[in-house]
């Protein structure tokens, strides 16, 4: 069976930043300023894990017999 990419730990740091975000703003701490800042931040950082995790994968390793 495949794991879910919703348990992921990238994914529910993107979540957390998202949701901490908007609670945030919702008890007046972040002006909307804030607020797109963090959606950007948890958004671009979900997206550049993806690319590190799939180049990591892509590398060979050194195997040394």
């Amino acid at each position: 069976m495949s794991e879910s990419k919703y348990l992921s730990r990238k994914w529910l740091l993107c979540a957390y930043i998202a949701i901490a975000g908007t609670v945030m703003r919702y008890f007046d701490l972040l002006d909307q300023t804030g607020l797109l800042s963090a959606w950007g931040l948890s958004a671009s950082g979900y997206g550049l894990a993806n690319v590190a995790q799939k180049q990591f994968e892509k590398t060979p390793t050194n195997e040394t017999a």
